[in-house]
């Protein structure tokens, strides 16, 4: 699936779990977002993935490094570095792409639902 941001491969969708690989771009970040109804988890495929988390302040992180993001939090990858970067994402709980809440976005999508 491609978004502005890069491009995503789904690996599984079941009821209980959704698995995919991010793709991020030079340059580009994802919008700053939420979910109501899953959590999160994601391990960095390679190094130089940035995330910020809420109110706390953006950390590089390093391949192998894996963070849990639980529902509600609001979160945001971003990938300042010169070579595309790559997360697996593991998410639980209800998944639905339009599950998805958008406070700020560099593309102008809109705040809710999956209009990428």
């Amino acid at each position: 699936m491609v978004r502005p941001w890069g491009y995503m491969e789904i690996f599984a969708l079941e009821k209980k779990a959704f698995v995919r690989i991010l793709t991020i771009l030079p340059g580009r970040r994802l919008s700053y977002q939420k979910h109501e109804f899953r959590d999160e988890y994601f391990v960095a495929l390679d190094d130089g993935l940035v995330i910020k988390i809420e109110n706390n302040e953006p950390v590089c992180v390093q391949k192998g490094d894996y963070i849990m993001i639980p529902r509600g939090t609001l979160h945001r990858f971003s990938n300042p570095t010169e070579n595309p970067v790559r997360s697996l994402e593991v998410t639980f709980g209800k998944y639905d792409q339009n599950d998805i809440e958008r406070p700020e976005d560099d593309y102008g999508r809109p705040e809710k639902g999956d209009e990428y």
